[in-house]
């Protein structure tokens, strides 16, 4: 059986339906009244896929805030409400989105690690620690009269606690060398910044220090004459 879901297309001629119902109009009390609820840019977005489209914003009355992006698209793992969004999906819709794809960011290891993993494994847990659920099972197979299938489901929910603890550990150390990364590059972008203007204020003195005659010279210390060259 072949089946077919929406995508980006279709999206576009639903956002043109949908103007003429006046979306953006009927959201505005809303988003006004989160903004001056938590005093932050509030946002409309659509999900298409792996991504959100801003379809209004509006922004916080804060001198530093995030400023509009209407008509923007932007991977959904990375803005706030593309998080919020993922969070609130099951596991199944968050698997057929992003099975598969190759993790090429920090960015996209961390929200795979807390926003599938971490929800996979809090959802089969009911919310519990993988030493929570390994204390459970030991203390099942120490129990004499315990039923067998119950050790059994005790023993697989352990191992996938134990294989998500260490998926999800492993994908949060790349996250966090990807952040490492990031401020690396920035302060290397800094530092040669810094080096070019060094270089053009040390030129600058060098030419300086050419056109200047010699009894014009400021010298530090005890004031001398200069005697004039002959």
């Amino acid at each position: 059986m072949i089946s077919y879901r929406p995508g980006p297309a279709l999206s576009e001629i639903g956002l043109a339906a949908i103007g003429r119902i006046d979306i953006r109009r009927l959201a505005q009390p809303v988003l006004e009244e989160l903004r001056d609820m938590t005093q932050e840019t509030s946002s409309l977005v659509l999900l298409e896929g792996r991504t959100v489209r801003f379809i209004d914003c509006v922004e916080s009355p804060r001198s530093v805030r995030v400023g509009s992006r209407t008509g923007l698209v932007l991977p959904a793992h990375c803005t706030a409400s593309g998080k919020a969004i993922l969070a609130t999906l099951p596991p199944a819709d968050l698997k057929r989105r992003y099975a598969g794809q190759p993790l090429t960011t920090g960015a996209q290891a961390q929200a795979y690690a807390d926003h599938y993993i971490l929800v996979h494994m809090n959802t089969a847990s009911k919310g519990k620690t993988y030493g929570e659920v390994s204390a459970a099972y030991t203390a099942l197979t120490k129990d004499a009269n315990a039923d067998p299938a119950a050790v059994k489901a005790a023993g697989d929910l352990r191992q996938t606690m134990f294989m998500g603890d260490t998926l999800r550990g492993m994908l949060l150390n790349a996250y966090a060398f990807g952040t490492l990364g990031t401020i690396a590059i920035y302060a290397a972008i800094a530092s040669l910044i810094g080096a070019a203007a060094m270089a053009a204020l040390s030129l600058l003195g060098w030419r300086h220090l050419r056109r200047v005659p010699a009894e014009e010279e400021v010298r530090l210390g005890r004031r001398q004459a200069v005697p004039a060259p002959a």
